[in-house]
């Protein structure tokens, strides 16, 4: 059976390494191996995978290979994830401990999206969060891009040696957090790569205690799925007339898919805590995860301007409010 009223503890993970100065050979280390298939895999610029270079590369829990086996299965089942099937997942520890991992999905030298699974306190693996599409938290060379861009580094492939990067994760806030030398660290969405103030990683980190999630319990089945709406903006900035409405009475996850459905996308928004969860963003659609029967069902929103992020939406009730677009 799975449950679903947790006490969750956000965890804040980090994998903190000395990026190596830019070098054609890499030891073939596990690590090495990882990022150069994952770069092979990738029709992108190297999407994020130097993390594990600086890092130790360990082996995979196998309870956390079957439970990502398990949600890929059933996300392939849907028109948005079909290309999942059968694809290859690689994996990439977050932080010591190893608290929580990233779990890249990719098929025929095609990355096709991504899953974060973090550990729970009970014991096992929750799903933080999931998308599709090649764009995935935790890009080094977007990092790299917006660091040379702000001046901070030289514009040449790779990072200084001096330079320190740990790769951090709380509830629904991937982040990097940057140290050059002789200056205080700075914080960067690792998906938007916005400037963050230290104290929105640790609003992220302490909001959510008790949120429903999916958890490697067996009877996990994806029951139901609204597709992302199909609408002409998902930005919440092109049309700021959503601020005036009321904040809408989302209790539980039938609720927001109800919202969803009669209005096509919502913004939600964390008054004075937006930075933390990278908000206000548009939620334009809905899966809804079944566990065993008789249990309450569990949702994730779609979120973004391409509707192909899912958050929790236990979290997202938790953490802030929902406003229909005009």
């Amino acid at each position: 059976m799975v449950s679903l009223a947790l006490k969750v503890t956000a965890l804040t993970c980090a994998v903190s390494c000395a990026w190596p100065a830019w070098s054609p050979a890499v030891p073939q280390s596990a690590a090495a191996v990882g990022i150069a298939a994952a770069k092979a895999a990738s029709p992108a610029r190297a999407a994020l995978l130097r993390i594990a270079a600086g890092s130790d590369m360990q082996a995979v829990p196998a309870p956390l290979e079957s439970f990502a086996g398990s949600v890929v299965r059933e996300l392939s089942a849907q028109s948005e994830f079909q290309q999942w099937d059968g694809a290859a997942i690689d994996y990439y520890p977050l932080g010591p401990g190893t608290h929580s991992w990233l779990a890249v999905v990719s098929k025929d030298s095609k990355q096709l999206g991504y899953l974060i699974f973090t550990a729970r306190e009970e014991g096992g693996y929750m799903l933080s969060e999931y998308g599709s599409g090649p764009a995935i938290p935790y890009s080094s060379d977007a990092l790299h891009d917006r660091l040379a861009e702000d001046g901070l580094i030289p514009d040449h492939p790779g990072l200084p040696a001096n330079v320190q990067i740990q790769a951090q994760y709380s509830a629904m806030l991937p982040v990097w957090k940057v140290t050059l030398p002789g200056k205080p660290a700075m914080y960067i969405n690792a998906l938007t790569l916005e400037l963050l103030p230290a104290n929105a990683v640790y609003a992220s980190t302490a909001s959510v205690s008790k949120t429903a999630v999916v958890t490697n319990q067996n009877g996990l089945r994806l029951e139901a799925s609204s597709p992302a709406a199909k609408i002409d903006s998902n930005d919440p900035y092109d049309d700021l007339l959503w601020m005036t409405s009321p904040r809408l009475n989302i209790r539980r996850g039938d609720d927001l898919l109800k919202a969803v459905a009669s209005g096509g996308s919502l913004i939600f928004t964390a008054p004075g805590r937006n930075a933390s969860y990278g908000a206000p963003f548009a939620v334009s659609g809905i899966q809804t995860w079944s566990p065993a029967a008789g249990a309450p069902a569990v949702s994730y929103a779609a979120t973004g301007r391409a509707g192909t992020r899912y958050l929790p939406v236990s979290m997202l009730m938790a953490a802030g409010e929902f406003h229909a677009r005009p």
